[in-house]
């Protein structure tokens, strides 16, 4: 995991492509990114910016296509499955994985020309899906599932001595923003924020099975949207937090700590300023 931290603190710009083989549910996302220190961000999928985090602010684009400033840390762009936030700095799919996970041996490989190191990685040897690093830079150049079904490849890699701050800063129209700019008004946002969106994942981990049937017969990502925010009867953007968790978000432990962090937000709301 080391790599992967030191990742982290490079200025780099690559390609990434996630692929799904399946009949039933065929996926191709395509994105550009550009990476900075301090977990900065710019990602563009079909020459369109879905992502933009700088020192000041994060904002992301919905389902409905709209930019809006992100006011609570569990909201996640409509990035898909895997996306470039999976491939290196503090919020990357190795960063994230349990201690306990399995770790098998590494081997030297070559993607695409350039020199990596091959790792499967998993809860178990059977399970393990396949790893690579970049040797030069510490990101995840692939990752592939067993027999490749899926599979997020990483290419067109620059590394750069420094990007230009306008980088990861967006500077277009905003949805839904205002000019408040005190603190204790910030503060009730994010909280106000981050519990409407506890609440719907809570709702979203009771009724797991409809909401998974809900997605499954929505044709595009704002149907599924609209569908799940029906369905659990919270904001739209709740519901597409609950469309952005990952599978594992769904077991009985994690349903666990969501419940429990929800729990204090209703105990302990932001002080007055």
């Amino acid at each position: 995991m080391g790599r992967q931290s030191a990742a982290g603190a490079s200025f780099l710009s690559a390609s990434l492509r996630f692929t799904v083989a399946d009949d039933a549910a065929p996926v191709d996302d395509r994105f550009r990114f550009w990476h900075g220190p301090q977990n900065r961000w710019r990602i563009e999928s079909n020459d369109e910016v879905v992502y933009v985090r700088g020192p000041d602010a994060t904002v992301l684009r919905g389902s409905d296509g709209q930019m809006r400033r992100q006011v609570a840390d569990i909201v996640l762009p409509l990035l898909g499955q895997v996306n470039p936030l999976d491939l290196l700095g503090s919020e990357s799919m190795l960063m994230k994985m349990s201690q306990d996970a399995y770790i098998g041996p590494a081997s030297s490989v070559l993607v695409d020309g350039r020199p990596g190191w091959s790792v499967p990685i998993g809860t178990s040897d059977s399970d393990a899906m396949t790893v690579v690093l970049d040797d030069e830079t510490g990101m995840t150049l692939r990752m592939e599932s067993a027999g490749q079904i899926a599979v997020a490849a990483a290419s067109d890699i620059s590394v750069h001595d420094e990007l230009a701050d306008s980088v990861f800063t967006w500077d277009g129209t905003l949805a839904d923003t205002d000019d408040r700019s005190h603190r204790g008004d910030r503060d009730a946002d994010r909280h106000r924020a981050r519990l409407d969106i506890l609440t719907a994942i809570h709702r979203a981990l009771d009724r797991r099975d409809e909401v998974f049937e809900v997605i499954a017969r929505s044709a595009e990502p704002s149907e599924a949207a609209d569908a799940v925010s029906r369905l659990l009867d919270v904001e739209r953007t709740s519901a597409e937090a609950v469309l952005a968790l990952q599978l594992r978000r769904f077991s009985t432990s994690e349903r666990a700590k969501v419940s429990t962090e929800l729990d204090e937000m209703r105990r302990d709301p932001p002080p007055a300023d």
